[in-house]
């Protein structure tokens, strides 16, 4: 098993969103990992009882690829993958947390999220395209020592 730190333990039981052989791809993002699940565990009333309001953004994932050094290593694609709907955003991930220099703050912050090579802002950013998403993935993949997640923002929040 992938050493991740789950901040939020529920469903109950389930393991972490870097368990490759899980029969479940959702799960939760809000500075912290939650357990893996079914899109249904992760229902509003669920969300607000598990996860304390703050200054953070919750995000509902639902995994795509696992990489490792500029490699996939699993492929979760689904037929909604392949021709995804406008409007849909992806995303990367790591399996621990990553320092970052933001450009517009003038200072460090650090987050799960990894970020658009373009992104100047304290915010990762979110890929339109899938494929672009999956290739700047694997650049960041082969540059950082870890495992890391391309996933689907399925909901996202701003939880203050």
């Amino acid at each position: 098993m992938v050493e991740v730190t789950v901040r939020y333990d529920f469903p109950p039981g389930n393991p972490n969103p870097f368990e490759r052989r899980f029969n479940a791809d959702y799960f939760v993002e809000a500075s912290g990992y939650s357990n893996l699940g079914q899109h249904d565990a992760f229902g509003w009333d669920v969300l607000t009882s598990h996860v304390p309001m703050g200054y953070k953004s919750l995000a509902v994932c639902r995994r795509i690829f696992m990489l490792r050094r500029g490699d996939i290593q699993e492929d979760w694609r689904t037929s909604q993958d392949k021709e995804p709907a406008d409007g849909c955003e992806f995303g990367v991930l790591g399996q621990r947390e990553v320092k970052r220099f933001v450009p517009d703050w003038g200072r460090a912050a650090k987050s799960y999220w990894l970020s658009k090579p373009e992104q100047t802002d304290g915010f990762p950013g979110a890929w339109a395209d899938l494929q672009i998403c999956l290739t700047d993935a694997l650049t960041l993949s082969r540059q950082k020592s870890m495992r890391m997640l391309v996933v689907r923002i399925v909901e996202s929040y701003n939880w203050h």
